[in-house]
């Protein structure tokens, strides 16, 4: 008996099952379907937006909730950079607007932006919503720290 039919089906198996197993998501997309579903739940939308991070750019997601802000609330935003510059607003978080009014309560918003993870590069603030730009990497951060911290931007910018 020859072994050449049983290579063969060997590899006919190999081929059909192969595209097969390689469509199967990922141990990292499927982290990111689940906790993206969590924030779904919890009422945050999500969006993705391209960030410069040095020389590079990276997609960041964007996780924003509705907030109940004062009418003419400002609308501002700060991203987080590698370098430090005076023109910035605080260290390395630098205006991405126009407008360099952020809130009246400055010192607050500097204590806040003063304990945030590496993780979180950017915060925004208008007159409906708040967000926080976060990479998603695998770290302490959960969706409800970042309800948390969305909710304590809210509070610094009302």
């Amino acid at each position: 008996m020859s072994f050449w039919p049983i290579v063969l089906i060997g590899l006919a198996i190999a081929m059909a099952v192969g595209p097969i197993m390689l469509m199967q998501p990922s141990n990292r997309d499927k982290r990111l379907a689940d906790l993206r579903q969590k924030a779904a739940l919890a009422g945050l939308q999500i969006r993705m937006s391209d960030y410069d991070q040095g020389d590079q750019k990276i997609t960041v997601a964007i996780y924003s909730c509705h907030a109940d802000l004062p009418k003419h609330t400002p609308t501002w935003s700060l991203l987080r950079r590698s370098y430090e510059h005076e023109i910035h607003f605080y260290g390395v978080w630098e205006w991405q607007s126009d407008k360099r009014v952020a809130s009246k309560n400055t010192d607050k918003l500097r204590g806040f932006l003063d304990k945030l993870s590496d993780d979180i590069v950017g915060v925004a603030v208008n007159e409906k919503s708040v967000s926080v730009w976060w990479k998603e990497k695998p770290s302490e951060i959960t969706v409800d720290h970042i309800k948390g911290l969305l909710d304590e931007i809210a509070t610094i910018a009302a």
